[in-house]
């Protein structure tokens, strides 16, 4: 059994709390006109899912709630659980026991629950659809609606077996895939126009980021450069400054120490020099009378040359005028000699030469001459007398520096010391002038260096000192750096809202072709996936309809005693419908949509079923012409048919026997009691007939409070 028990309290007349037992095969509920049996009915349909109040006999959703009476207030909320037992698992939940309880109240909110757990009527039609149940097909078969069978639409006879057959499920499926399809399309055509918009933008937006690609590389490539050309550079200046202040400071100490060295040595020769001796003091003297001599001289040689003159002239008068020629040839050569001579051994030398050849002079020509003799004679005396003098200086000369021998020694000593002391101080003086220049080059160079970073905007702490050494000359690396910079220059600034929009215009547009790609293959999957149900329907469909049409006709003859009954499938037109599918790739993105001849494809129109009964002794044929309790009996045949071939698990009737008289009452009785041991029967009846196949009897009666009361009879 999976029906167990019908629970409801506020429903329309039945305001108090009321349970039902729903566990026979057969339930029967009897009660007289007014007395409210059919709102167990309408509870059960409004359980399953109904939203039309209209299909509830109510204006609206208020309309269920239960309105009061003069002795009994209205409800404020109305509400109804059906309780199924699910041990054979045919309700689609792991639970052995399920409780669909819904709630209404009087500010129209509603409340859907299964196993206390909220829910939403989406999800109780798809719950009942998967077990093929459903407030709209065979499982409620209201008050008046025996003949809801053929007086439907085919179409509508088509839904009521789908639903009978479990196909509802496929078909809210369809539906669903459908939806979502059209929605998907719309998507698509949507996200293609957005593409659409947004190439042209694109396309700008690339163009004018194009122009910044590889300034990024020039940037890196620059700013390697300038890492090695400034920061080695920089790096060697300040190693060169600090390399000079070092040895400044190393060779200053050096000269210190050394000037130190040279005042001592002065204070040595001073010292030795206050020891001179006081004969060192003629020395002038003796300057003066060797000056003295050199005068002399001096006028010696020219009385000489004098006397040359004389000798000339009185040669001519002479008898050996050749060999006077000859002697003052020979004392104008020795005068000439004497000169150029600057020692006194060789003045006296000459002189004694000269002696001998005015005497060689006399004997030639003074026999003649007593004045040259006179002139030669007093000569001779001077030079006698510059002789002795000579001589004179001479020995004194010896004497005073024979004395000054010792400190001449330790003066020249002491001071040959000093001298090579004060080279060395100068050359000591020399190098830190040197090293003073160096640096001031150095510290001139560094300041051009930071002026030119400064200039190219590079801070000095910005600068990879580390950077590896290129295979580059300098004029090579300026060259280069120039290059680059005029390269910058052209591009100009990066503007990072130009890159930034267009870095978001490409993200946008990749999203979009993917939402395209994806769009296009769920449609695909959509299509494929309605299809599969299309075939699944129409194949399943097509299978029960064969065996319905057989039942059918087998109890139409059994219900009239003969007769003949087929229900077959309208033919239906064929209609031509737009193919809710473009595919983005076969349409240039720059042309607008067309609609063609060709891109349109049948519609899938699902047939609906017509009836055909004969009945026997009657030449009448259609369902129009019948009288009511053929009418009634045409249904209940049509019904058990649809039964017979997909067993509902519960199936509730309302007076579908009304119409019936005895006899036939009986043969649905008897129907009823056998197709029960497949289905559970809820039956709302006026008929001795069925009651009397009924497991349990339920009788509603009408109190005085105005409320449906409820009173059980168990018959097995």
């Amino acid at each position: 059994m999976l029906l167990r028990r019908l629970k409801l309290q506020g429903f329309k007349s039945f305001a108090d709390k009321t349970v039902l037992d729903l566990s026979h095969n057969v339930t029967a509920i009897v009660g007289p006109n007014g007395s409210g049996k059919s709102n167990l009915t309408d509870s059960v349909r409004w359980l399953l899912g109904e939203r039309d109040a209209r299909n509830l006999r109510g204006g609206k959703g208020e309309d269920l709630i239960f309105a009061g009476t003069k002795t009994k207030p209205r409800a404020g909320q109305a509400w109804a659980s059906l309780h199924f037992s699910n041990e054979s698992g045919f309700l689609p939940v792991a639970y052995k026991d399920v409780v669909i309880t819904r709630k209404v109240t009087r500010d129209g909110s509603s409340l859907f629950t299964i196993n206390k757990s909220e829910v939403r009527l989406k999800d109780v039609l798809e719950f009942f659809a998967k077990s093929k149940t459903g407030a709209r097909g065979f499982n409620i078969i209201g008050q008046g609606e025996s003949d809801v069978f053929i007086k439907a639409t085919p179409q509508e006879r088509r839904e009521m077996i789908e639903e009978l057959l479990g196909l509802k499920e496929y078909q809210m499926k369809k539906g669903e895939a459908l939806r979502k399809l059209k929605s998907t399309a719309f998507n698509l055509e949507k996200a293609q126009a957005l593409i659409q918009e947004l190439e042209p933008h694109l396309r700008l937006l690339r163009k004018q980021a194009r122009r910044y690609e590889g300034r990024e590389d020039a940037e890196k490539e620059l700013t390697n450069l300038e890492n090695y050309f400034y920061g080695y550079q920089l790096l060697e200046l300040e190693k060169g400054i600090k390399t000079q202040e070092a040895e400044e400071k190393e060779n200053r100490a050096l000269l210190r120490a050394e000037k130190e060295k040279l005042a001592n040595l002065q204070k040595d020769l001073e010292r030795i020099k206050d020891t001179e001796p006081q004969s060192a003091g003629e020395f002038p003297k003796i300057k003066l009378e060797e000056e003295k001599l050199h005068r002399e001289r001096a006028e010696l040689q020219i009385e000489l040359g004098k006397m040359e003159v004389r000798l000339e002239l009185t040669s001519e008068e002479s008898a050996d005028v050749p060999k006077l020629k000859q002697v003052l040839a020979e004392v104008r050569k020795v005068s000439e000699k004497l000169m150029e001579e600057s020692g006194l051994e060789s003045i006296r030398e000459g002189l004694k030469k000269i002696i001998k050849l005015t005497n060689l002079a006399k004997e030639t020509g003074g026999r003649s001459n007593e004045q040259y003799k006179k002139t030669y004679q007093e000569t001779a005396k001077e030079i006698n007398k510059l002789e002795r003098e000579l001589e004179g200086i001479r020995d004194r000369a010896a004497e005073i520096n024979k004395s000054l021998q010792g400190f001449n020694e330790s003066f020249t000593k002491a001071y040959e010391l000093v001298a090579k002391q004060q080279a060395k101080v100068n050359e000591a003086v020399s190098l830190e002038n040197d090293r003073l220049i160096k640096k001031e080059r150095l510290e001139i160079r560094l300041e051009a260096l930071l002026e030119e970073l400064k200039q190219i905007g590079r801070p000095k702490d910005s600068l990879a000192v580390n950077a590896v050494k290129l295979d580059l000359t300098d004029d090579e690396i300026r060259q280069k750096m120039l290059k680059l910079r005029s390269y910058l220059a052209s591009i100009g600034e990066v503007d990072e809202t130009v890159i930034k929009e267009a870095n978001e215009t490409e993200e946008r547009h990749a999203f979009l072709v993917a939402q395209v790609e994806d769009l296009g293959k769920a449609m695909a999957d959509l299509q494929k996936l309605t299809v599969e149900l299309d075939r699944k329907i129409h194949d399943d469909f097509n299978i029960a309809i064969t065996k319905i049409d057989r039942e059918f006709h087998k109890l139409v003859q059994l219900v009239f005693g003969g007769g003949k009954a087929s229900l077959k499938l309208e033919k239906v037109k064929v209609e031509k419908r737009k193919t809710e599918i473009n595919e983005a790739e076969d349409s240039p993105s720059d042309e607008p949509d067309r609609e063609s001849p060709d891109d349109s494809e049948p519609e899938a129109v699902s047939p609906g079923v017509l009836i055909d009964v004969t009945l026997p002794k009657k030449r009448i044929k259609g369902l129009e012409v019948l009288s009511g309790g053929e009418r009634a009996l045409v249904s209940i045949a049509a019904l058990f048919s649809l039964v017979s071939v997909s067993p509902p698990p519960f199936l509730f009737l309302d007076e579908v026997d009304a119409a019936l008289d005895e006899r036939n009452a009986r043969r649905f009785g008897e129907i009823l009691k056998e197709f029960a041991q497949r289905t559970q029967f809820v039956i709302v009846t006026h008929n001795r007939a069925t009651m009397e196949v009924a497991d349990a009897l339920y009788g509603v009666t009408m109190a005085e409070d105005g409320t449906s009361k409820l009173v059980s009879l168990k018959l097995t």
